[in-house]
């Protein structure tokens, strides 16, 4: 293996100090030493960088099946987890002696979360460290991440997104933690819920480009102490707090506030810790000078309320964890963290389960439908009254007065249908296209209900009237219910068969008649138009030609009565002649008025109510297949369930595998204490 020579202006500490990246053995104290005699550190698969192309890494036998489980809960139910949570988790899962990061947010400002962890880290038996005017002078609006470690080589620019700072603070290593200074945007407690996540993994401004431009990237942390200067910063944390939605009880209780009240009196309580900077560094400052005033700085120190905060960092950190238990730092996250989990799911579960319950109709497009019909049906009425009473009044109605019938009844069902056809419900049956194309849009088919189907009955005039049995299956005619193939060919639906009844003893008469299908609502006024045009142009075609027959028929025979009686007498007389037949041709003309001035009287009131049935059975309709849409039972997505399903199998499981973690850990517990 070739081995890398170091440079010769380097220094001799680093050639002490540092790995060949590319060998992966170490350098020599003396560079005239023979190569062979150096030393080889082997390398396997599980000690590879997690950068590394498909390197596995090293898990506790005892945490290998939470870890498994974990990792499928990150593959199958990504969208009911916090990934970067439960990357810290995993993380946690790999070592013996995980670290513990806690956060120290400030309230838009950063200022005295970094002069207290300054405070904290700070070796008051030693000089200013430069550390510390690094931890105090950085940008502010610029998070940070406090390790245990000696300072890095200015020479060596650090490679890492989020700026790390090494510290060889005592405290950082008897408690194996390490501090995530940031700030969080105080406005959020004007909003309703603050997310969770913006204390359990604050956003920490990262640095991209010289320019100052920077990105926020989400740094998940096991606890998080609100850094709040003075009595109206912690009203807004308090606020703020109160407001963020925390999905678990743990998630809340490893967030605490850390006010700092300059010259309070007060004692610090469970959920909030109270801090004088000014003190600690009074105290600071005053055993810095001399180590006589070692009185005065244990007083100002014991007052500043450091103690208490360290003493929580104590109780949060991993400084009890033994060799054969778990960390419960990590414990407590993953709790948490499935807890979070096994809600998500049970209301995405409960979530998916009110969709397919009655109510396939969003409430807003129902109302919205609804007010449309209510307004359809209005504007139906009100052009049913006026088309009808324009028609009334219209030149061509007046073509068929009653006297005008001698020389116009052929043109009766001409006019008519002409009338009915421009006058009754034109605009509404263009309406019921609108209102169909819209139920049919949210998913209704726009069809009229079987019993509300118009009958039509088609026969050709030279078909001899056949008998009428009782049928006991009606069904529409075939051309009705006939199709027009794209080969323009007439093709009818398959026949079902319709037995007719029969006396006993005679063969049974078997009718094949077409299925019955559903008729839009589209075609309901039209053919209401033409059955009742077809029926009443018939009665009135009829009515015109017997009025105008039997007016000339008694006209007929008073004038042969008249001119008998003239001749038949003595002394016959023009006037008496005439006046009989006067008397008969009036009599008859009379009764053609009036014969025809009922007939059409019956016209046009069938006609308005007719058209009032009309619209009312098709809003009446339209009301039924809105509210039948809205009881409808819609079933879920079979791929949402089916996601739903493994998420709930693997939460679960990781669940199984975390209590029995928790029960090997007790186990050992109290086979330490035997």
């Amino acid at each position: 293996m070739k081995v890398c020579t170091p440079s010769r202006p380097l220094d001799h500490l680093l050639r002490r100090k540092i790995f060949c990246p590319s060998c992966s053995t170490l350098r020599p104290s003396d560079p005239a030493q023979p190569s062979r005699k150096r030393p080889r550190l082997d390398r396997n698969a599980s000690t590879l960088s997690t950068t590394a192309i498909n390197g596995t890494r090293r898990v506790p036998q005892r945490n290998q099946p939470l870890y498994e489980a974990l990792t499928e809960i990150k593959a199958k139910a990504p969208g009911h987890i916090n990934l970067s949570r439960l990357q810290l988790a995993l993380q946690g899962l790999e070592s013996e002696h995980p670290v513990t990061r806690i956060a120290l947010l400030g309230l838009n400002v950063q200022d005295v979360a970094r002069q207290i962890a300054r405070l904290l880290l700070v070796d008051a038996l030693e000089d200013a460290q430069g550390w510390e005017e690094q931890i105090l002078q950085q940008q502010a609006a610029q998070g940070i991440l406090i390790r245990y470690g000696q300072p890095q080589n200015a020479s060596f620019p650090q490679r890492t997104t989020l700026p790390i700072l090494h510290i060889p603070s005592p405290l950082l290593e008897r408690l194996n933690i390490e501090l995530l200074i940031s700030s969080v945007n105080a406005e959020h407690s004007n909003t309703t819920i603050v997310p969770a996540e913006t204390f359990l993994a604050p956003a920490v401004g990262v640095p991209t480009a010289f320019d100052g431009r920077q990105v926020t990237v989400n740094q998940p942390v096991h606890s998080t102490l609100v850094v709040a200067q003075g009595f109206e910063e912690l009203v807004t944390a308090i606020q703020l707090l109160s407001a963020t939605g925390f999905q678990t009880e743990a998630d809340k209780e490893t967030v605490v506030l850390v006010a700092n009240l300059p010259g309070s009196n007060s004692q610090s309580q469970d959920r909030v810790l109270l801090s004088d900077v000014r003190r600690a560094e009074k105290g600071l400052a005053a055993i810095r000078r001399s180590t006589s005033e070692a009185s005065i700085y244990s007083q100002e120190w014991v007052a500043s309320g450091m103690p208490q905060i360290a003493k929580w960092l104590s109780e949060h950190s991993t400084t009890e964890q033994s060799s054969q238990t778990a960390s419960p730092v990590v414990r407590r996250l993953i709790s948490a963290l499935l807890g979070a989990a096994e809600l998500s799911v049970e209301r995405s579960t409960l979530a998916l389960q009110q969709q397919v319950r009655p109510g396939g109709l969003d409430m807003a497009v129902r109302t919205q439908i609804e007010s449309a019909v209510e307004g359809f049906s209005r504007a139906a009425h009100q052009e049913l009254q006026s088309g009808l009473a324009s028609a009334w009044s219209s030149r061509n109605w007046r073509k068929l007065f009653w006297y005008k019938l001698f020389w116009r009844v052929d043109d009766v069902g001409l006019i008519i249908s002409d009338l009915v056809t421009n006058t009754w419900l034109p605009k509404t049956e263009r309406a019921v296209y609108e209102i169909s194309g819209r139920l049919t849009q949210i998913g209704i088919s726009p069809v009229m209900a079987e019993s509300e189907v118009p009958e039509v009955q088609q026969k050709t005039a030279f078909e001899p009237e056949p008998a009428k049995p009782t049928i006991l299956d009606p069904a529409p005619p075939l051309l009705a219910t006939a199709t027009i193939a794209p080969s323009n060919e007439l093709i009818a639906p398959p026949l079902e068969p319709v037995i007719a009844a029969v006396s006993p003893g005679q063969q049974p008469n078997v009718e094949m008649r077409p299925p019955a299908l559903p008729v839009p609502i589209t075609t309901t006024i039209s053919t209401s138009r033409s059955n009742y045009l077809s029926r009443q142009i018939t009665i009135l075609t009829t009515t015109a030609q017997q009025l105008v027959f039997r007016t000339l028929s008694i006209s007929g025979l008073s004038a042969g009565l008249s001119a008998l009686t003239y001749v038949s007498t003595i002394a016959p007389t023009l006037y008496e002649a005439g006046s009989i037949f006067a008397a008969g041709t009036v009599f008859a003309l009379y009764r053609m008025q009036t014969g025809w001035q009922q007939a059409t009287k019956t016209l046009e009131h069938g006609l308005f109510e007719e058209g009032r049935e009309v619209v009312r059975r098709t809003v009446q309709r339209m009301r039924e297949l809105v509210d039948i849409k809205a009881a409808e039972i819609v079933p879920g997505d079979p791929v949402e369930q089916q996601m739903l399903a493994d998420a709930q199998g693997t939460v679960g499981k990781a669940r199984q595998a975390f209590k029995e973690l928790q029960e090997q850990s007790r186990s050992a517990v109290s086979e330490g204490k035997r």
